[in-house]
């Protein structure tokens, strides 16, 4: 008893879906084992973090910032609209605790239409250093995350 060509069709489908999973578990695999080069040259950067309201854990999010490892110059510039956002007594907090590191800045006008475009034109204008990185409120980083930042932006082939 021989099965019907749509049968055949849908096993060779699932069976190549199947195999496109395995290639990139595979890819994701390599992906996460490798590692960047260390950067040929250490820039400074500005980290922007626009916030907006109470995110889960948005405490621990701040806290992983201060264990980047980085030997250059590097801040951190928290962004919230009003005094009235519910994120910003946390930021306050954390700004006030790591003066050195740490720089809370309220919004600056309405340039635009995007309230997240709008904090991160003020961010952009108090930034001190030559690069900015950017990362939400609800992220968390790793130590290495400038070093990462820097290497991929020192390779010649990335524009």
């Amino acid at each position: 008893m021989s099965l019907p060509l749509a049968t055949w069709i849908l096993f060779a489908l699932a069976a190549f879906g199947a195999l496109v999973q395995l290639v990139e578990l595979y890819a994701l695999w390599k992906l996460r084992r490798s590692r960047p080069p260390e950067p040929l040259r250490y820039p400074s950067f500005s980290l922007l973090k626009p916030l907006c309201g109470l995110d889960d854990e948005l405490r621990e999010n701040l806290q992983s910032h201060l264990a980047i490892d980085y030997p250059a110059d590097w801040e951190i510039l928290l962004g919230v609209r009003s005094e009235a956002d519910l994120a910003y007594p946390i930021a306050k907090e954390f700004a006030d605790r790591y003066p050195d590191r740490v720089q809370l800045v309220l919004q600056e006008g309405e340039p635009g239409h995007n309230p997240k475009v709008n904090q991160l034109i003020t961010l952009t204008r108090k930034a001190r250093y030559e690069l900015i990185a950017i990362t939400d409120s609800n992220v968390r980083v790793a130590p290495a995350h400038l070093r990462e930042h820097a290497a991929l932006l020192g390779d010649p082939a990335i524009g």
